[in-house]
């Protein structure tokens, strides 16, 4: 008595062997790959997602990876005139990624605490006041958080003068985290000009 395998036979469709196993195995295949090209979309263009937000998203990690570049040639990130010195030539350049300047820049120390910081104010000579350093921000659980896991995170800052929308990016040495390069947008200005309501920006994710 002769022993057949458990398989399913392939069958000839004019002059091709098309094996019923494989047939099936390349529908999952498509099945997989539709659904994959389906949550990709879905999360492109989910709800409250906008271009504009996509955009702004993306302008302003470049930005930010700009910033990081030109901190990286400042030797002591602790020397406020250094460090203020650096923001003062990197706020400018938001004009070639972002629609709109950031209404501050600063940087924080591996404490939280800002070294220097710069904001657009027409009345000083190049356009730009100084932020008061010494400020601790560490009491911001979303700077804690970046501070410790090496990640993006956004968050409603609010001071003395209004609200703002705060990003900020680890800066690293020698893989280890110095500090925080810090964004704040007027809230008014980013569901305004550019497009971008408070809830959006929350919700965008800037580690993708």
């Amino acid at each position: 008595m002769s022993y057949k395998p458990n398989y399913l036979v392939c069958q000839k469709n004019n002059g091709v062997k098309i094996s019923a196993v494989a047939g099936l195995q390349k529908k999952i295949i498509l099945i997989l790959m539709a659904q994959l090209l389906f949550l990709s979309a879905c999360q492109d263009t989910g709800p409250g997602v906008s271009d504009k937000a996509r955009k702004f998203r993306d302008a302003a990690l470049a930005y930010l990876e700009v910033a990081k570049q030109d901190l990286a040639q400042v030797r002591d990130l602790e020397d406020q005139v250094e460090v203020g010195s650096a923001l003062t030539r990197i706020f400018p350049k938001a004009r070639e990624s972002i629609h709109g300047l950031p209404r501050g820049l600063l940087f924080l120390n591996r404490s939280g605490e800002v070294v220097a910081g710069r904001y657009p104010d027409p009345k000083a000579p190049d356009g730009l006041a100084s932020v008061t350093p010494g400020h601790n921000y560490g009491n911001y659980q979303a700077m804690r958080q970046a501070l410790q896991t090496g990640e993006n995170a956004q968050f409603l800052l609010y001071i003395y003068n209004g609200k703002f929308c705060a990003l900020c990016s680890p800066l690293k040495r020698d893989g280890a985290i110095v500090g925080l390069i810090c964004l704040a947008f007027s809230t008014e200005v980013m569901s305004g000009r550019m497009g971008v309501s408070e809830e959006v920006f929350l919700a965008l994710d800037f580690n993708s």
